[in-house]
């Protein structure tokens, strides 16, 4: 089971990935979806924007007003303010883990938002964590489709432009 550590550690990773991408990203892109019926670019980063809190939130609480709140702070939010707002995701992270010891952390047992108990490690890994890689991959698929150009495995995988190949 990740320990707490293994489970911030992961998602500070993810929304560095994310602000990586993102900073990639200029306005034009940000109408971009692939069908009619799917987020546009502006709508991921909002989502990407509230689902850490929210979800760490939810569990602990069984309520979606952090999520609620969050989501109308986000909305229409011009492209370069999205790095604090994935800044603060992280920082809100550690916040809500940090009263847990790494054994109350094992021991603890939340219901998701699907009624289904787990135990917590296992909810954040598969319902935050997981999340993250997922959003993460369709906003590097998205931006890539919606014409940025040079984005590689470097910046999905590690969050970084590709090194110059030595000629």
């Amino acid at each position: 089971m990740p320990t707490k550590a293994d489970i911030t550690s992961s998602i500070a990773k993810e929304l560095r990935i994310i602000t990586h991408l993102t900073s990639k990203l200029q306005p034009q892109h940000l109408s971009f979806r692939f069908t009619p019926g799917q987020r546009s670019t502006q709508e991921l980063l909002e989502y990407l924007g509230v689902t850490t809190e929210g979800a760490i939130s939810e569990l602990l609480t069984g309520s979606w007003a952090v999520w609620e709140q969050r989501e109308k702070e986000v909305e229409g939010l011009p492209l370069q303010r999205f790095a604090a707002v994935f800044a603060a995701q992280q920082l809100a992270a550690e916040k809500l883990l940090a009263p847990f010891s790494e054994a109350e952390f094992a021991a603890k047992r939340v219901k998701n938002a699907q009624g289904v108990e787990r135990p917590f490690a296992e909810a954040l890994f598969e319902g935050v964590v997981k999340q993250l890689v997922g959003y993460k991959t369709q906003l590097f698929l998205q931006a890539k489709a919606a014409g940025v150009a040079g984005l590689g495995s470097a910046n999905l995988w590690r969050g970084e432009d590709a090194a110059a190949k030595a000629g």
